[in-house]
């Protein structure tokens, strides 16, 4: 899989310049998978006035895993059925 834009040569990036419209324009569930990352991104971020120790980010990385683990566990349930008991 290579990470080229769709579209070819056509196609072009377009910088988001209101996140919360772009934010309210997506589903639920992909708001929710991206606001651990988003925390995650944060934290990096605010390295430099705020240092953040090997297990703090750890922790961070370790909680952002397990949101994206049950978001994936939902998509799955959604999509099969549900047994019942006979």
């Amino acid at each position: 899989m290579t990470a080229q834009l769709t579209g070819g040569a056509a196609s072009r990036r377009r910088p988001i310049t209101d996140v919360d419209a772009r934010l309210d324009g997506l589903d639920c569930d992909v708001r929710q998978a991206l606001r651990p990352l988003g925390e995650l991104l944060v934290g990096v971020a605010e390295r430099e006035t705020y240092m953040i120790n090997a297990w703090r980010m750890a922790r961070r990385h370790d909680q952002f895993i397990n949101k994206i683990h049950n978001y994936i566990l939902s998509l799955y349930r959604r999509q099969t059925p549900a047994h019942k008991a006979d």
